[in-house]
């Protein structure tokens, strides 16, 4: 009889250290799944923000590097007559 109840005992003892060893295991697995899944996203982050940055070093450089003119533009009417004056000269539209 207290044979039984040691091996009763034992074998409640390692009953319980199988559920132990197999919840660790669960929670180890989920761990290391969570630990994937950050990864991934940090890296998603990552190539999104530098393609960001890549756009905005691109839009910066186009701006930095364009050689578009600026110009006035004037506009005088007279009598009814709209004369534009800008850079490439006088021109009347109407007549004299």
């Amino acid at each position: 009889m207290n044979t039984d109840k040691k091996l009763q005992s034992i074998e409640k003892k390692a009953d319980e250290l199988q559920e132990k060893i197999e919840n660790e295991s669960i929670a180890m697995h989920l761990l290391r799944e969570q630990k994937k899944s950050a990864k991934r996203w940090f890296v998603v982050w990552l190539i999104t923000f530098l393609t960001l940055l890549g756009i905005v070093a691109g839009i910066l450089y186009l701006f930095f590097t364009s050689e578009i003119e600026y110009t006035n533009t004037s506009i005088v009417a007279d009598n009814g007559t709209a004369n534009y004056i800008g850079n490439d000269g006088d021109i009347i539209n109407g007549s004299n």
